[in-house]
């Protein structure tokens, strides 16, 4: 302990003494440890830490391919009836699903007001383990009657948020969906849920209302989440549900002949976080990368400093010190110098957790960025390791050295050891800087490319809006035609509108319907594809290319005529190389047949689902062949759109709809939102490989300054037999270019093997793009050039007098 303490002693006397070789060193490492423990917050709160749920690790969400084998579906009633009576894989098996929830009455000045609600059936929360903090959950036998619900149970947010966190709230009748619900709890604070995105259940919701499960077969609508009996595992649990599939499909043949039921499981852990997962495992490798080269760094500047001290250890060895005491103290001095910077790594990574609090792309789930035990435990380990990991190699070159020789050179060379080391490290370093280069080059292209691709329609100057009304007041067609069209007449007199419309959905809002359509002309042929209901002027309003035809007008709905618009590649699929014009389609949805209607235009394809794969047919029905109570209008407006907000809100809710106005957003915003994951890998992809480069030239030029330090000699030889400056610079920058090109040779190599593994995060660019090789190359090589010119310049100013007297 006594010989620790002074180790320590004398590395602080050191440091202090060299306060640039102490402070380079320190921002070196903190850079890596900072980068690397901001990461692995992320990587821990949505992939490691478990979930805010009783006995997470055995929940498990239970999914069944759709019907028509399109997607990956929720499913029905009678289903999730079938895993609760059927199988005894699950203690319990609940559902849900994301409804509308409108609060319609006013309290004090607040408006009517759209929020988060979910109808779920009773056991779900409890079998989450939550506890209400006043009142009491759910009890489907008390809460609601056939077909009405009585009660519903709400978010301590919306009870401090709208109610005033009302004391007497257990009780109190609350105006919700235009029905008087009482509430009978509040949830606790801060109570999230933790689905896959697919699912479309909100991280919070604000209102539970209460489901019975009925016997519909062929609606899937919940998400169905179960608890597996104890001493059954995942995968115990998949194998059995194949059998269990085999039964249902057998008794009930009228269901799934046409799609037998596929079900699948996986824990909720992984769901939750499987569209994150790609992404996390990308950038905690990309900064692994940037803490090797900062260990490179720090490696190559206490070699420099155990060189300059080669004649203090040698004269130490020389009064009776061993290596093992030499050793030791060195490393205590790595030790130091580590847990410096990884103090200030620690400081730098809460600043990265803002900076990735705020680029946070949709994908990631809601969790909390905290510094828990495992991240502190995880940025402990990662600087102790780096300290070893930078200070072993010069410890070690240090030990090793002759000590005759050391005192006779007075520190002033290095042996062929040393120099071989210094290359391998500045290889590496230049390796490890070309796979960020390449890894964060192929993300610009990516997102360069998805910039570029045309979605088919125009959001520029398009305000979106959700208007929706009270079914129960307008149950015939006629009547929620009449809303829609008293909403449009009234807002085409605001200022600036020059065009609007009404949609459901809106392109790139994440919502399909999909149906079955098939030709009239050919019998026995479906062809799956997306379902839009429009109202006239949609196509002119988000200025989709109308090929063929026309467009509907208002006296379609009123007659009710049987027309549909369908999209270039509906056509091709079913009519290639023919007019689709005045052809028919039949319409099917769940087995049955609905109607049959004329092909009346043709229309560009739209980017519906996503930029990066959206083929699906389309099929645009007008509003009175698909009546919903809840349309998306899109108005567009000469000017900033949001100067009409207010005004647009008012005139909607002034027509007695009984519903608020709601999710009012841009019509670019969801173009942005389809890309923000790229742009999220994207922004820190592109940071990691700035601090690589920058990283990489520092130790580019302290390798070449000192290796042409040692070569003093040798050059002043040089000029003194006539070489002429410009061969001088030439060497010591061939030198160095031939160190960057070997790392640059490894590392290319490296980034085509590693880039495939992430191939699915890329978009219009290949993993081994060659015009991202070759930039990435020029860049390192004009870094190379440039780390060693002034170096090279120096050199030339050597005395060849001088040089030799030295020696």
């Amino acid at each position: 302990m006594k010989h620790f303490i002074q180790d320590l002693a004398y590395a602080a006397r050191l440091f202090g003494r060299h306060p640039a070789f102490t402070l380079l060193a320190v921002v070196t490492l903190a850079l890596g440890v900072g980068a690397t423990t901001a990461v692995f917050t992320v990587f821990n709160a949505v992939l490691l830490r478990p979930l805010p749920y009783k006995d997470p690790e055995r929940l498990v969400v239970i999914r069944a391919d759709a019907l028509n084998g399109t997607a990956t579906a929720a499913l029905a009633d009678a289903e999730i009836a079938d895993l609760r009576e059927m199988t005894r894989l699950f203690e319990e098996v609940a559902g849900l699903t994301a409804v509308n929830g409108d609060l319609t009455s006013r309290e004090g000045d607040l408006p009517m007001e759209r929020v988060s609600a979910a109808s779920a059936t009773d056991n779900l929360l409890p079998m989450l383990g939550v506890t209400p903090s006043i009142g009491r959950l759910l009890d489907d036998r008390i809460d609601s009657t056939t077909g009405r619900v009585l009660s519903v149970v709400i978010s301590h947010e919306l009870w401090s948020r709208r109610f005033g966190a009302d004391p007497q709230m257990v009780g109190r009748h609350v105006d919700i969906n235009n029905m008087s619900l009482v509430v009978v709890g509040v949830l606790p604070q801060g109570f999230q849920l933790r689905f896959g995105s697919d699912t479309n259940i909100p991280a919070r919701v604000d209102v539970w209302f209460p489901t019975g499960l009925g016997k519909e077969r062929r609606y899937r609508g919940h998400t169905a989440v179960g608890r597996l009996a104890k001493g059954v595992s995942l995968d115990q649990a998949r194998a059995e549900l194949t059998s269990l599939e085999a039964r249902i499909n057998a008794a009930h043949p009228d269901v799934y002949v046409p799609a037998p039921l596929r079900l699948h499981a996986n824990s909720l852990q992984a769901d939750a976080a499987r569209e994150a997962k790609g992404s996390l495992l990308l950038l905690f490798g990309a900064v692994s990368f940037v803490l090797l080269i900062s260990c490179a760094n720090v490696a190559h500047l206490l070699l420099t400093r155990t060189a300059a001290r080669s004649r203090e250890l040698a004269i130490r060895s020389a009064v009776g010190a061993d290596r093992v005491r030499l050793l030791r103290q060195l490393l205590t001095e790595g030790a130091v110098l580590g847990l410096a910077g990884g103090g200030a790594g620690f400081l730098l990574a809460e600043w990265g957790e803002v900076l990735l609090t705020w680029l946070k792309p949709p994908s990631l789930p809601p969790v909390d960025l905290t510094l828990d035990a495992r991240v502190l435990i995880f940025g402990l380990a990662v600087t102790f390791l780096a300290s070893l990991l930078f200070s072993i190699a010069p410890a070690l070159q240090a030990i090793r050295a002759d000590v005759v020789d050391a005192l006779k050179a007075s520190g002033r060379s290095a042996g062929p050891r040393s120099r071989r080391l210094r290359t391998a490290l500045i290889v590496s370093e230049v390796a490890l800087t070309v796979v960020l280069l390449v890894a964060a080059g192929l993300m610009i292209r990516t997102g360069a490319a998805l910039h570029a691709v045309d979605t088919g329609f125009d959001g520029r100057n398009v305000l979106t809006m959700r208007a929706s009304m009270n079914i129960r007041n307008f149950l015939a067609v006629e009547k929620r035609w009449g809303f829609y069209r008293q909403a449009l007449d009234r807002l085409q007199g605001l200022p600036g509108v020059q065009s609007l419309s009404a949609v459901r959905p809106l392109p790139l809002e994440e919502m399909t319907s999909i149906e079955r359509f098939v030709p009239d002309d050919q019998p026995g042929r479906e062809i799956v594809a997306s379902s839009i209901a429009t109202l006239p002027g949609y196509f002119q309003t988000l200025r989709i290319r109308l090929l063929q035809g026309r467009d509907f007008v208002a006296g379609d709905l009123d007659v009710k005529r049987s027309v549909v618009v369908v999209d270039r590649q509906f056509a091709a699929v079913a009519w290639p190389n023919e007019a689709p014009l005045g052809r028919r389609i039949h319409i099917s949805r769940g087995g049955r047949e609905l109607f049959s209607a004329e092909v009346i235009g043709v229309v560009d394809h739209v980017r519906a689902n996503t930029l990066r794969d959206d083929r699906q047919p389309q099929v645009y029905l007008p509003y009175h062949q698909y009546p919903l109570g809840e349309m998306a209008l899109a108005i567009r407006v000469a000017g900033d759109p949001r100067l009409i907000i207010d005004a647009a809100r008012r005139e909607i809710e002034a027509l007695g709809g009984g519903r608020p106005v709601h999710r009012i957003r841009m019509m670019s915003d969801y173009v942005d939102d389809a890309a923000a994951e790229s742009r999220f890998l994207v922004a820190l992809l592109s940071i990691f490989a700035a601090l690589a480069l920058i990283l990489a030239t520092v130790g580019l030029y302290g390798v070449i300054t000192y290796s042409a330090g040692l070569r003093t000699r040798e050059i002043g030889i040089r000029l003194a037999l006539g070489a002429r400056p410009g061969d001088i610079v030439r060497l010591v920058i061939g030198d160095a270019m031939g160190s960057a090109a070997t790392g640059m040779a490894i590392g290319i190599a490296a980034a085509i093997l590693l880039t495939r593994s992430f191939r699915s995060l890329l978009f219009g660019v290949g993993a081994a793009d060659p015009l991202t090789l070759t930039v990435v190359a020029l860049v390192l090589s004009l870094v190379a050039v440039f780390a060693s010119f002034v170096p090279a310049r120096r050199a030339t100013r050597v005395d060849p007098t001088l040089a030799l007297q030295a020696e």
